[in-house]
């Protein structure tokens, strides 16, 4: 038995009660803020053994509107009560754990990876109809009761276009192209609207698919209250096409399908030129995090290629925004 596996049994039995073992512990591909595992863990109080993936801090400088590990498990846990597909919340870690940050939830089989979704002939079925399927799980998420949230912070569209300039000027280099989208966000800002909640990173490769289509979303770090149409922009971030560029929902999808289609489950009328304003916010958010793995692998603090990997990848949005300022998707 590893360290590891002997301290989450630990903490299993606390949770499950002293019969409860692990069987099993396998590290899954890193994200590039977490770590996971694979878990499996057997207890008189389960129904047979059960998989589960626990997710942990990296290490390293959290990014500045990401939420700690244990508001993310309680925005999770209240979300799946409140009917949005995401999987069940099962344990949240404590000091007492000596583990740091991190949370188990059930494991779910399906896809992640984002170029298989978008790409591979056994999920065509499924691009069918993952533009409904995803409308229709925003809009359970953008109906949250409030009250049954977490703590969580609140950034209107004026808010969050002064903490994006600010973590801009913190991580960025002075690239003309930032500066004049940036001015290019303040001219469109559009109007502010009564909050809700925000998933803030849905995307594909934050939600797991099938053949059938979309079955549990995942990854709630960016979770906040504001604009539900920021969730439609940052859908449509070029990073998320995985090469499919003539399909800018996702790679799966057009914004007028898009907006119909959340309109049509949510009940909100999605303004095109609102969602286009949310891309480019989204865009230029997705430079700053770029320019801020590219930070923690320069100065020592975080020494994973990935780090660096994704850092490099600010020269593919200065492209990008380059055709948002132009008209182009």
């Amino acid at each position: 038995m590893t360290d590891l596996q002997g301290q989450l049994e630990r903490v299993c039995r606390r949770h499950f009660g002293d019969d409860a073992s692990v069987d099993s512990v396998s590290r899954l591909s890193a994200g590039a803020s977490s770590q996971s595992w694979l878990i499996t863990v057997r207890a008189a109080s389960l129904e047979g053994p059960q998989k589960m993936v626990l997710q942990t801090s990296a290490g390293g400088e959290h990014y500045p509107l990401a939420l700690d590990k244990q508001t993310q498990a309680l925005v999770q846990r209240a979300a799946f009560v409140q009917g949005v597909p995401t999987p069940e919340v099962l344990f949240i870690l404590d000091a007492e754990d000596s583990l740091g940050e991190g949370f188990a939830s059930r494991w779910h089989a399906g896809e992640t990876l984002g170029r298989r979704i978008v790409t591979d002939p056994h999920y065509a079925t499924a691009r069918s109809c993952l533009i409904a399927q995803c409308a229709e799980a925003l809009a359970s998420i953008h109906r949250a009761e409030l009250a049954a949230l977490p703590p969580l912070p609140q950034r209107s569209a004026s808010a969050g276009l002064r903490e994006l300039t600010l973590s801009y000027r913190r991580y960025g280099n002075g690239a003309p192209i930032f500066e004049l989208a940036l001015r290019w966000l303040e001219d469109h800002l559009p109007e502010d609207c009564p909050p809700a909640l925000v998933h803030g990173d849905f995307r594909v490769g934050n939600f797991l698919v099938d053949e059938t289509g979309l079955r549990q979303v995942l990854d709630w770090e960016m979770a906040h209250l504001g604009d539900p149409l920021e969730d439609l922009g940052w859908m449509m971030v070029n990073a998320w096409r995985f090469g499919v560029i003539d399909r800018p929902v996702g790679g799966i999808g057009q914004l007028d399908e898009w907006c119909r289609e959340y309109s049509r489950s949510s009940g909100i009328k999605a303004d095109e030129n609102v969602v286009r304003y949310w891309q480019m916010f989204g865009t230029v958010q997705w430079g700053v995090m770029c320019l801020w793995f590219a930070k923690q692998f320069i100065d020592g603090s975080v020494r994973e290629i990935e780090r660096l990997a994704i850092g490099r990848r600010v020269s593919e949005v200065q492209l990008d925004l380059m055709d948002l300022i132009r008209g182009r998707e």
